[in-house]
């Protein structure tokens, strides 16, 4: 044999005294080690300790469904912390191991309340975080632009938050539905409005469908309120009167902006089915107040919303429509289906209305009447004002007509 070169031998197996023996005499080395078991060491001993019970994060705060989808119920430790002229000790929150957090608060201020605060501003940071802020969108709801449906940012969320997680209201009735629809929680079935999902389609007069239709959704009053029933539109406003070519169609000239447009629904019926040769497919559908109370704001406002250049795949009416509509409902609730590289109008639709029982919903069609009324049809996206005016208007008595929804 080679002597310049040895036959291996494995060791004989020995207990690994050094690797239990070294992160005890010395903490500085083997750190996640060391992290892992002082965590694991603060869990077992704060539940073994006499005569006081182990309390859980609900045991502190009012977590909301959609919290707790997240963060769970983790246990609670409260440390009280030692003041010197040195070092001086502020509350802070830290996790202790996976399901644990560990609350440190100045000696002497180991009071619930403060246990509470420290508790409530560290969840709600995290969670704005991982939840409401630009990188937590997904890359379609970049590309739309999409945010929510009031004024939103981490100061007027820690503030509606401090309150509804230490079981008190947010700091107005608005912020309040706002976290109610979007936490998850119970909601107020809406005995007066209902939500209104529709697809439009083009129409020669034979009432066949020739298209894949647009999506739109709003709301109406029960009986009808001429002034308040909404359309909200999701398109991209063509101004000229003839069709758009197959060029201008795509956007190939970036000149179609999308966006969300606030209109009064028997304007905007009266535009499309006497001016723009369509017809109206059109669900009615149950509606929450706190739900109502945020569509009815966006539409108070008047101020729409901008998502950019119209693109006919993934950034489309009902694109931007079906975004919107989750906005109104728990954070990370989504619309079933959709389609990687297209999505549909008609489809769209189908996803909102399947939210909610048979039942519970109700279809109407109206008819396209341009022709019959002797109108020139034209591709302008500009309403009209319904004549003889609103309330007397072909729509509004058609649908007063209707038992289901009045």
């Amino acid at each position: 044999m080679d002597p310049g070169r040895r036959k291996f031998q494995s060791p004989k197996p020995e207990f690994p005294l050094d690797l239990v023996v070294r992160p005890i005499l010395n903490p500085l080395m083997f750190r996640e080690s060391h992290w892992l078991a002082t965590s694991i060491s603060l869990v077992l001993f704060s539940s073994l300790l006499p005569g006081r019970a182990q309390e859980r994060l609900t045991d502190f705060l009012e977590i909301p469904p959609a919290m707790a989808s997240q963060s769970g119920n983790p246990k609670v430790m409260v440390e009280s912390g030692k003041q010197s002229k040195k070092r001086r000790v502020s509350g802070e929150v830290f996790s202790a191991g996976l399901t644990a957090y560990q609350v440190r608060v100045p000696e002497g201020k180991t009071s619930r309340g403060e246990v509470r605060r420290l508790l409530a501003r560290e969840i709600l940071s995290d969670f704005y975080q991982k939840n409401l802020t630009r990188s937590a969108l997904s890359i379609n709801e970049k590309r739309l632009k999409m945010a929510e449906i009031i004024p939103m940012n981490r100061e007027i969320f820690m503030a509606a938050g401090m309150n509804r997680l230490r079981g008190e209201r947010a700091p107005t009735p608005l912020l309040d539905a706002w976290w109610k629809t979007r936490m998850g929680m119970p909601l107020h079935p809406d005995r007066r409005h209902q939500l209104i999902v529709v697809n439009l389609h083009a129409d020669k007069g034979d009432g066949k469908v020739r298209s894949l239709g647009h999506f739109c959704f709003g709301y109406r009053e029960r009986g009808g309120a001429p002034q308040q029933d909404t359309m909200f539109d999701f398109r991209a406003p063509w101004y000229l009167d003839r069709k758009p070519g197959k060029i201008e169609a795509l956007n190939l000239h970036n000149r179609l902006k999308l966006e969300v447009t606030i209109e009064n629904l028997y304007d905007w019926l009266y535009t499309q089915t006497e001016f723009r040769n369509c017809l109206v497919k059109m669900w009615f559908i149950p509606v929450y107040e706190e739900q109502f109370a945020l569509l009815r704001d966006f539409a108070r406002r008047g101020e729409g919303a901008q998502a950019g250049n119209f693109r006919a795949g993934k950034k489309n009416c009902a694109s931007l429509g079906a975004r919107f509509f989750e906005r109104i409902l728990p954070i990370r609730d989504h619309l079933e289906g959709g389609s990687r590289i297209f999505d549909f109008p008609v489809k769209t639709a189908k996803w909102v209305v399947k939210c909610y029982p048979p039942q519970k919903t109700i279809y109407v069609k109206i008819d396209n009447v341009t022709q019959e009324h002797g109108h020139k049809p034209t591709y302008k996206s500009e309403i009209h004002a319904a004549l003889p005016s609103r309330s007397g208007s072909r729509c509004f008595r058609l649908l007063a007509e209707i038992p289901g929804i009045n």
